[in-house]
C-alpha cells in the first residue's frame, strides 16, 4: 500500500497539533525521517529489503567503473557466463589488491575470475578485464525523495512490523 507525502504531511500536523508551518518547511524534516527509517530497514533487512540491479560492459582495458547514482548500498557482481547465466564474483580485500594482477582475465571453465572491491562511488575489478564481458550490479538505491504531495513509498516495502510507517516517519 503506497503511501503519499500529502498523509504523511497531515499525519504529522495532527502528531504535532502544529498547523504554523508550511509545507515547504516541513518536508524536509519528513525526508530526513524517510532517510532515518531507510537506513534502519536496510540495516535490518539487508538486502531482503530493497533491490535494484543495474547491469554493464567491460571496456577491455578498464578495472575501473563508476556506481549508478542511486546506489546507495552495493551488494554484489555477478559476470554473465553463458546467455542469462551469471556467475558471482568474489571479492577481494585491500591486503589482496595485487594478488589477481598477473592473473588471467580469460573465461575459465566457469567464467572470469574477476575479484572486485567497492571503492567510494567506483567498483574496482582485478585483474583488468581483457575483453568485453557484461556485468550484473546488484544494490540497494538511495531512499526516495517525497517532493510532491502525490510522491508516495511502499509502506509494505516499509515497514516490517504492525507499527504505522507514516507514524514511524513523523516521529523520526
Amino acid at each position: 500500500q503506497n503511501v503519499t507525502l500529502s498523509t504523511i504531511l497531515s499525519s504529522s500536523r495532527l502528531l504535532a497539533d502544529n498547523h504554523r508551518l508550511t509545507d515547504t518547511q516541513i518536508i524536509p524534516i519528513i525526508n530526513q525521517g524517510y532517510a532515518q527509517l531507510y537506513d534502519k530497514l536496510v540495516q535490518a533487512y539487508g538486502e531482503d529489503y530493497n533491490i535494484s540491479i543495474s547491469y554493464f560492459n567491460t571496456t577491455g582495458s578498464s578495472g575501473s567503473y563508476a556506481l549508478p547514482a542511486d546506489c546507495y548500498k552495493p551488494r554484489g557482481l555477478d559476470v554473465q557466463c553463458n546467455g542469462n547465466q551469471y556467475l558471482p564474483l568474489k571479492p577481494f580485500i585491500w591486503k589482496d589488491r595485487n594478488a589477481y594482477v598477473n592473473a588471467s582475465s580469460d573465461f575459465g571453465v566457469y567464467g572470469p575470475d574477476y575479484r572486485y572491491r567497492f571503492q567510494g562511488n567506483n567498483i574496482i575489478l582485478t585483474p583488468v578485464p581483457s575483453s568485453v564481458n557484461q556485468i550484473k550490479l546488484t544494490y540497494i538505491p538511495v531512499p526516495t525523495q517525497l517532493t510532491g504531495g502525490t510522491d508516495s513509498f511502499d509502506r509494505n516495502k516499509s515497514d516490517g512490523s504492525n507499527t504505522s510507517s507514516t507514524t514511524q516517519l513523523c516521529k523520526c
